[in-house]
């Protein structure tokens, strides 16, 4: 005789707090760093894996036991995975974590194309002459500084 599952309010609050802030966290790093649409279950699993340390973190710091209805709780853990996850995309973008990464063997680039990862050592005000195979070209000139009066 199989058991039958039952779930209330509260049982599908639980599910949701341990989905929700790993999405939140992977949002919060992809504003930094924008790519391809990933599989659903790619993204379900990247958040669920993500959501149990945030969880666990904040139930820590919280004090007494959390419930996924109590607005405190979720807010600070939503709130604090998308910061998270933000931080996390500004720390992977700095040379010193690209260059651990890279002595553990991991030499992806954070940026989400070949231009960006090109562009982003170019000083602000350098021009720019991108040549397209079908032979047009897009130029972007800085900007003409005004002579100094005197």
């Amino acid at each position: 005789m199989a058991a039958d599952i039952v779930l209330n309010a509260n049982a599908v609050a639980d599910v949701v707090t341990y989905v929700a802030p790993g999405f939140l966290a992977y949002t919060g790093y992809r504003l930094r760093y924008p790519a391809p649409s990933r599989p659903p279950g790619e993204v379900l699993i990247i958040s669920v894996v993500a959501s149990l340390p945030l969880v666990a973190l904040v139930m820590a710091l919280l004090p007494g036991a959390q419930k996924p209805s109590q607005l405190g709780y979720v807010t600070i853990l939503l709130v604090l995975a998308l910061v998270l996850g933000y931080l996390a995309a500004l720390a992977r973008g700095t040379d010193a974590a690209k260059g651990l990464l890279g002595a553990l063997g991991y030499r992806m680039e954070p940026e989400g194309s070949i231009y960006s990862q090109t562009l982003r050592h170019l000083p602000a005000d350098a021009p720019v002459l991108v040549e397209l195979k079908d032979g047009r070209r897009i130029t972007r000139l800085p900007p003409q500084r005004a002579p100094a009066q005197g």
